[in-house]
């Protein structure tokens, strides 16, 4: 497995709230306050009781799904598999009346901005096809929390669980320990905001990408050394223009499409999240952090 930090363009929108990761935060990137909780926010979590989600893992999976070679630092598609069929329900109940994972709002550096552990009934366990056949992945203790920035445009759902045994198919495997599935979830007006703003800097990348490819041209047309020098001078330029558009961060916005509406409020929930997790004793900080997978949700049923 590897650790979270080449990743932190998808996993600082998927962990934005609590700043769980570190690089781009969408409260930063919004010009949001820091540290005070979105009013709302226990409300949202109380009317999130009773949803039930479909949630499948790949584990071994990137962000990023195409061009997996063992050679380029990705997982090899024989390093991943799938888990399908966990379902789960989420309730409003506090969870301390049982054993639970610790939880990276709540226990995390920012609790204030947590709405709290909230209990989560185990419908199914997810399964996966080993050299053995099928499979169950004994997830336990399973807990919840909704993580939110006043005034920022999304918040984090996450659930913890125990990982009680082992799940490994070829070189991809789950030991037991603590496992962690974190979703952005937006209102649909910062979802619009954050797609304007995504599509206004996609139209600013692609103005300095075309300039930057002109000039790569032109310098390859002249035969002038003084011409050469200025064209890959002007190229540079476009690209650092473009490096400064944070497009890699903001392209990461979901559209309408990746999302699903959670009928009670109205709140969007992004599909795609990821799957980490974190040592016994490691703290909540990033470097604490590692990198599973991603987890796909399907419509609440």
């Amino acid at each position: 497995m590897m650790s979270l930090s080449p990743f932190t363009v998808f996993a600082a929108i998927t962990l934005a709230s609590c700043s769980l990761v570190s690089g781009f935060n969408l409260g930063t990137a919004f010009g949001v306050p820091k540290l005070t909780q979105n009013p709302s926010l226990l409300k949202f979590t109380e009317d999130q009781s009773g949803t039930l989600l479909n949630i499948r893992m790949d584990i071994g999976a990137t962000v990023n799904d195409e061009k997996k070679t063992s050679n380029n630092g990705d997982f090899s598609p024989a390093s991943r598999f799938a888990i399908t069929g966990l379902e789960v329900q989420l309730q409003e109940k506090d969870a301390d009346a049982y054993p639970h994972p610790k939880m990276p709002g709540v226990d995390g550096p920012h609790p204030e901005l947590s709405s709290g552990a909230r209990a989560l009934k185990l419908l199914q366990f997810g399964s996966f096809i080993s050299m053995n056949g099928l499979e169950q992945v004994e997830l336990e203790n399973g807990c919840w929390e909704m993580v939110w920035r006043e005034d920022a445009p999304a918040g984090s759902l996450v659930c913890g669980f125990d990982l009680l045994h082992e799940a490994k198919r070829n070189d991809a495997s789950l030991t037991p320990g603590k496992v962690y599935m974190t979703f952005p979830i937006w209102t649909e007006e910062g979802l619009a905001e954050a797609q304007d703003i995504k599509k206004e800097k996609e139209a600013i990348f692609k103005k300095h990408l075309d300039e930057k490819d002109l000039q790569l041209e032109m310098m390859q047309e002249t035969s002038n050394v003084l011409m050469k020098a200025l064209h890959y001078r002007n190229a540079a330029a476009a690209a650092e223009k473009m490096w400064m558009t944070d497009l890699k961060t903001i392209k990461m916005v979901p559209s309408n499409d990746e999302v699903i509406h959670l009928e009670k409020n109205g709140l969007l929930l992004t599909t795609k999240g990821l799957v980490w997790r974190k040592e016994e004793k490691a703290t909540f900080k990033p470097a604490d952090h590692t990198l599973l997978g991603t987890a796909i949700i399907s419509n609440p049923v």
